[in-house]
């Protein structure tokens, strides 16, 4: 669990729930946390809509894009990072299964994010997932920034 601080923002792109944001206001409010809630796309990110962010949580989301998603999501979420930012991506090993995302490597991970350097990967924890979800060997990776200038096709 994160410390808490007042100060922080979170921003959720994408929850997998019927009903994302009513879930994770309840989960806030419960907590007694401010949060700042914003629906949107990893692939169209702004600067002017979501501010600058330092932190990222992925799970779930990079190892089911395309090709072209995927250097859409790097190049939206670097235009949104700050300097310092971090960004932690859990993905099933690559792979052809019926019905689950395609996966991703940490080749994958690391080539799709501009400027941005795997510092570290590990196992997930997959005590209570189904068989088939055990199967994919999902893996953390922990990305950091290591460019301080945004791409040039960024934008706002």
């Amino acid at each position: 669990m994160l410390p808490r601080q007042p100060t922080q923002d979170l921003v959720a792109v994408r929850v997998e729930h019927p009903h994302p944001r009513r879930f994770l206001q309840d989960r806030a409010c419960g907590r007694g946390d401010e949060v700042r809630f914003i629906e949107g796309d990893v692939t169209h990110l702004r600067r002017d809509e979501v501010g600058e962010t330092d932190f990222f949580l992925d799970v779930g989301c990079f190892h089911g894009l395309t090709d072209a998603q995927r250097a859409a999501m790097g190049e939206r979420l670097t235009a949104v990072a700050t300097r310092e930012a971090t960004l932690l991506v859990l993905a099933f090993r690559p792979g052809r299964r019926p019905l689950l995302p395609r996966g991703a490597s940490r080749t994958d991970v690391g080539s799709t994010f501009p400027g941005w350097a795997v510092t570290d990967e590990e196992p997930a924890d997959v005590t209570g997932m189904p068989g088939p979800l055990k199967r994919t060997a999902p893996r953390w990776y922990r990305l950091r920034r290591t460019s301080p200038t945004r791409p040039a096709t960024a934008g706002p």
